[in-house]
């Protein structure tokens, strides 16, 4: 797994995604309304659903109103960035009204990525979160900087292979995006936070501060930020 970072974006995570597409590149990524609509260099298959429009036979799309549509567009975004390539499955279906075909889940694969981008960017280690030291300055990573979200793509196999067990690396801007939900029986406000790998979380104690955070699990979790035990720096 390390070859590659799945961002799932199922519609129903308790579905299996079906079969996808070949690997390819986006050449298209837009906003049109409540719709992410994009397309790829290679040609789509044609899927012969008869509520797709005939101009908009070459396009997937996806619902921004849904988290699942909100954190495929993220991964489109890195795939746009970066250059890297993706494989795209259908939910078989259209999003009603839109006459696009709407996607079910995007793989952005890790491999390549530098292919079509110019930013290369490479793991200097791990310190203490928290700390005093310092990535610029710190006599195993001097020169180096702190990690950003879109650095992470880059380099989440090397964080995986040196974090040990229980470690947790903080992982900055990891959200994609937060619903709260009121119990007026416990009086308690909940949190539900979708994370931008596709994976969900949620919290009530809103008077701490929490974090997103990779484990050797391979995937985002938050905790209370005081559980965090590294940071990430980069060259």
């Amino acid at each position: 797994m390390n070859n590659k970072i799945r961002f799932l974006a199922c519609l129903n995570a308790a579905v299996f995604c079906g079969f996808a597409t070949a690997s390819t590149t986006l050449s298209e990524l837009m906003i049109d309304g409540n719709l992410a609509v994009f397309k790829t260099h290679a040609a789509k298959p044609d899927s012969s659903l008869s509520c797709v429009s005939a101009d908009k036979k070459s396009h997937w799309a996806v619902d921004l109103t849904t988290h699942s549509g909100r954190a495929t567009y993220s991964s489109l975004v890195t795939a746009l960035n970066t250059g890297a390539q993706i494989e795209v499955t259908s939910t078989k279906g259209c999003i009603a009204g839109s006459g696009y075909e709407q996607a079910k889940s995007v793989l952005v694969k890790a491999d390549g990525m530098s292919k079509g981008s110019t930013k290369t960017v490479r793991f200097a280690g791990l310190l203490k979160y928290g700390g005093e030291d310092r990535c610029e300055t710190h006599y195993t990573t001097r020169g180096s900087r702190d990690m950003t979200w879109e650095d992470y793509a880059y380099v989440k196999g090397d964080i995986i292979s040196r974090l040990a067990n229980w470690s947790k690396a903080y992982i900055p801007n990891g959200i994609q995006s937060i619903d709260s939900f009121y119990d007026p029986n416990t009086k308690k406000i909940t949190r539900y936070v979708l994370l931008k790998d596709g994976s969900t979380s949620s919290y009530y104690d809103y008077r701490n501060r929490y974090c997103v955070y990779l484990s050797s699990s391979s995937m985002l979790h938050m905790t209370l930020c005081t559980e965090v035990t590294s940071k990430v720096c980069v060259y």
